[in-house]
């Protein structure tokens, strides 16, 4: 993460992708690909790479998250919501982020009914 802070995307993601294979049971290195790909724009490879962290820890909150955004900024209402609420039911941390994902369940809902 600390080369894609840096703007260094492609480094960041070799990165990932040795520790995907060297950690292959570990959920964060694909979820993290993931990320630098959806910023990057390229969100059937990010939908990808959060899948996998998601095959390989299915309580893996983040990844969750991060698949309802991206589900959400494709037009993919009811996919955003099933990840949210995945997201809700295995989320552990800080509460504020059950908030956070209850909003944007009932933003998706609400642009899928105009």
């Amino acid at each position: 993460m600390a080369l894609e802070a840096l703007g260094d995307t492609s480094s960041a993601l070799e990165a990932y992708g040795r520790a995907e294979t060297e950690f292959p049971n570990d959920p964060r290195a694909p979820n993290n690909r993931g990320a630098a790909l959806a910023k990057t724009g390229n969100t059937l490879e990010a939908e990808a790479a959060y899948a996998e962290a998601v095959s390989r820890d299915p309580t893996y909150a983040r990844a969750h998250h991060n698949l309802g955004d991206l589900y959400a900024s494709m037009g993919r209402a009811s996919e955003a919501v099933e990840s949210y609420e995945r997201f809700l039911k295995s989320w552990t941390g800080a509460p504020e982020f059950l908030d956070l994902a209850r909003r944007k369940i009932d933003s998706v809902r609400s642009r899928e009914n105009q």
